[in-house]
């Protein structure tokens, strides 16, 4: 996080627009994560849709939107 953090605060943008950068990219690795997770796990279980929404959405918002916000209120 800290390397996404210091490219968004690299950026000639404003503060408002380095946060949103920053926690919508953060949220969308953590969601590709668990794409890649379930892809690896669906060739043994969990082979349907559902399955696939929980491996993507339960990542990018736990540690993709809250974890990015509580790095951003610890280092900034």
């Amino acid at each position: 996080m800290e390397d996404l953090w210091n490219y968004c605060k690299a950026k000639d943008w404003n503060e408002k627009r380095k946060v949103r950068s920053f926690l919508t990219m953060n949220t969308l690795i953590f969601a590709v994560m668990g794409l890649l997770a379930w892809t690896a796990v669906r060739l043994f279980a969990f082979n349907s849709i559902e399955w696939m929404l929980c491996f993507i959405g339960y990542p990018a918002v736990i540690l993709g939107i809250f974890g990015g916000s509580i790095y951003l209120l610890m280092n900034c």
